[in-house]
């Protein structure tokens, strides 16, 4: 029901409403007050395709006006949807969710799938990167600002070994060299055989899901990751996962039911707003990005005597003739 209303979403701790049941708790000593907190959230939408034909177009409106409501009372530097169903014929525009930048990697010649992560506009991305062998999807990104690269990844079930390692390796090389970097990993992994509470892989499975949940341990041991979720986030599994190098990065977890998805929703609460950078800080932008020039010390008069330059009508009958 689209109209449900918006308990489904957790509320921050410390408001009125009651805390969530569902949670999980990181080994974080400090309990930073609610200004000073934001939180992440994740969710298998299970469709977000706005076409008119589309049985889910209601969820974008209805995730642009809950994103809208919670933003008033805490800060949401990201949020990752996974199974988006989308395709390339759908524009950005019609995903548009206000202060929100879009990045996206869809499943292009099957049926489902695909990733996708809202940003805010506050945190500027870089270096954005896909991965799409129509079985599995992920992106992955850079946030200079804060230090902080985001992965997000959709693995379906029986997903062949083959393409879920290269998927892996393709986020692990991407974190290669970037150690300092906090790193924030979540998705939808479908890796039912893992009992996070004891991080054992449990019997009774298929081969291929216990080595890709082998393949996963190993992604975690090479780049120090912890996983922080250990509530069910599909009926009795825990399949939606979120992992980081930062010991500090995560206070808390709350799942939620929403009317999106038979998925939780997920909430990973943060002891530091990446919306508001520490200013004492500079960002460390690389040196051929535009981010990095320092237009204060641009030689004006060089650019307008370059622009002066240039014959504009002949490259504008040149255009002409090209067309």
């Amino acid at each position: 029901d689209p109209t449900a209303s918006s308990s489904s979403w957790p509320d921050p701790p410390g408001s009125d409403a009651s805390a969530p049941n569902n949670h999980a708790t990181s080994e974080s000593s400090s309990s930073p007050t609610v200004d000073s907190i934001s939180s992440a959230l994740l969710l298998n939408v299970q469709s977000i395709n706005p076409s008119a034909r589309s049985s889910a177009r209601w969820k974008i409106e209805y995730l642009r006006n809950k994103m809208e409501h919670k933003s008033k009372h805490i800060s949401l530097p990201f949020v990752a949807l996974t199974e988006t169903w989308l395709k390339p014929y759908v524009h950005d525009s019609q995903l548009d969710i206000e202060h929100y930048n879009i990045s996206r990697c869809d499943r292009d010649t099957r049926v489902g799938g695909g990733v996708l992560l809202y940003t805010h506009e506050s945190i500027p991305i870089t270096g954005l990167e896909k991965f799409d062998d129509q079985t599995c999807q992920a992106l992955v990104c850079k946030c200079e600002t804060v230090q902080m690269i985001i992965a997000v990844i959709y693995r379906p079930p029986d997903t062949p070994l083959a393409s879920f390692k290269a998927c892996l390796q393709f986020i692990s090389d991407y974190i290669s060299g970037h150690e300092s970097y906090e790193t924030c990993l979540l998705g939808d992994f479908n890796l039912p055989l893992i009992d996070w509470n004891s991080r054992a892989i449990l019997p009774g499975g298929s081969s291929n899901s216990s080595q890709s949940a082998a393949l996963l341990f190993d992604l975690m041991a090479d780049n120090l990751l912890s996983q922080y979720v250990l509530e069910p986030t599909r009926l009795n599994n825990c399949l939606d996962l979120f992992l980081s190098n930062a010991p500090n990065l995560v206070t808390h977890v709350s799942t939620s039911c929403t009317p999106l998805s038979d998925h939780m929703l997920l909430e990973v609460f943060l002891p530091h707003d990446p919306c508001r950078p520490d200013p004492s800080v500079p960002p460390d932008f690389s040196v051929s990005s535009f981010r990095s020039l320092d237009f204060l010390k641009a030689d004006y008069e060089k650019l307008r005597n370059f622009l002066d330059s240039v014959d504009w009508n002949e490259l504008w009958e040149l255009s002409r003739t090209l067309r």
